[in-house]
Parts: structure tokens; C-alpha cells; sequence
């Protein structure tokens, strides 16, 4: 019974110990690209893994004061940041406050919930969870919860010499949706704001029901040419 018991203290020991927290978070981070990381820091009352609903973060149980952890961002492009977060607490007295690089984003309390989502730019950025009490009273679960956090690529969408491209990578672009007519071209590479990039996808349904379309050549080192790329297109005689 003692050796049962020392095996459950310990494993319980791991899950809140910050390695083992940062490895159980990034089963619910998700990023469509490697050009971005997350890194975690913690204080004595820091928010832990919780493995329920799909996996989640949980704030700590504290009498008073508040429980906190932070999360560090570092972007090489610009990302779309999102995340769920939510509290079960005593109504206005405690609350869940989140902050993004000293801004206050988030402030819910009592039974609650909601949805954030916001544009990154290049650099650092802070993410500070803090679920605050005033007093040792407790309602609901006295808990604050966060998951769901994403980061997806965000590039730029432009026409460039009449065909319009979607960033789809740091160096790369996908011809995308627009109306197009007689003979395109497609480059290998396009030059945007200073900076060249390759040519390798075409998106679904990029030319779809351009029935005025007769030739599209297509650029050397494309990689993928997305479902329903072409249908429609009446006049196009040859690809």
C-alpha cells in the first residue's frame, strides 16, 4: 500500500512540475507552421494540466491573492493567435484576467465563458493567465480553465501582375480566387514588398467558373493545384 501510494505522490509530482506541464500543453497548441514557439514560466500558484474536455489548463487552488502562469510567444512572421478560456467562481468577486503583452484581453468571472482571437506581428509577446480571488469565499468550481490555443501562419494577400496570391509560407505563395480571363501566365516566382517569393500551389478553386479563361501556363516548381482548381472553366483549351 505504501509503494502504491509513493508511485501516485510521484506521478502526481511530475504533472504539475513545469517539464511535464509544457509537454502536456502542447497536446492542445496547434501552429501551421515551425516558425513559431512557445515557451512557458511559472510561479508557486501556477495554473496545471488538466485532462479533461480534451486536455486543458487549470488555475490552481488559492484562498486569496491569485494564480498565475505566463505563456511566451516568439513569432518569425505574423501568426493569428487564438485560444477558449473559461471560470467557474463566485460572480464579480473572482475573476479570470488574461493579458497580452500588458493589455488586459480577458476579464470574466461567476460561470462563464469566451473565445479571443487576434493578429501577431513579429517578436516576442507575453500571455498572462491569472485567475484572481479576494477572499477565501468559494463558489462554482473556483477554477479558471484555458485551451485550444492556436497559431496559424497569417501572410499577405495581393494581385500582382493581374494574378492574385495568398502567402502561404515564409517564402512561399498560392495563386488564389479572383476573376480572371484570356491567357495567365504563371510566374515561378513573384516579387512583393521587396522580397521574392516561389510559386507552388494553386489553391481550390482558384479559377473555378472563370469561363473566359482559354490558357493558363503553369510555373515551374508547383507543388500542389488544390480540388476544383480549373471546374468551370468552359473556354480553356489546353493547361
Amino acid at each position: 500500500m505504501k509503494r502504491i501510494l509513493f508511485i501516485f505522490f510521484f506521478l502526481l509530482s511530475l504533472l504539475h512540475s513545469p517539464s511535464a506541464w509544457a509537454a502536456a500543453i502542447n497536446n492542445v497548441i496547434t501552429s501551421n507552421t515551425a516558425n513559431a514557439t512557445v515557451s512557458f514560466s511559472f510561479n508557486n500558484y501556477g495554473w496545471v494540466w488538466d485532462s479533461s474536455n480534451g486536455g486543458r489548463l487549470r488555475s490552481s487552488s488559492v484562498s486569496s491573492g491569485k494564480s498565475s502562469t505566463t505563456i511566451n510567444i516568439t513569432c518569425a512572421n505574423n501568426f493569428i493567435l487564438s485560444f477558449d478560456c473559461a471560470v467557474s467562481s463566485e460572480p464579480i468577486c473572482d475573476k479570470l484576467i488574461i493579458t497580452l503583452d500588458g493589455t488586459q484581453i480577458v476579464n470574466i468571472s461567476g460561470i462563464n465563458s469566451t473565445s479571443y482571437s487576434t493578429t501577431l506581428g513579429n517578436g516576442s509577446h507575453t500571455l498572462i493567465l491569472s485567475y484572481e480571488k479576494d477572499d477565501e469565499d468559494n463558489e462554482n468550481d473556483d477554477r479558471a480553465y484555458f485551451s485550444n490555443l492556436k497559431l496559424n501562419f497569417k501572410g499577405f494577400t495581393d494581385i500582382v501582375d493581374g494574378i492574385k496570391y495568398e502567402q502561404n509560407s515564409e517564402s512561399s505563395v498560392a495563386v488564389i480566387a479572383n476573376s480572371y480571363s484570356g491567357i495567365i501566365k504563371m510566374p515561378a516566382s513573384v516579387s512583393y514588398d521587396g522580397k521574392d517569393y516561389s510559386v507552388t500551389e494553386i489553391g481550390s478553386n482558384a479559377f473555378k467558373n472563370c469561363s473566359s479563361v482559354s490558357y493558363v501556363l503553369l510555373s515551374n516548381g508547383l507543388e500542389k493545384i488544390g480540388e476544383d482548381a480549373f471546374y468551370g472553366c468552359e473556354s480553356l483549351t489546353s493547361i
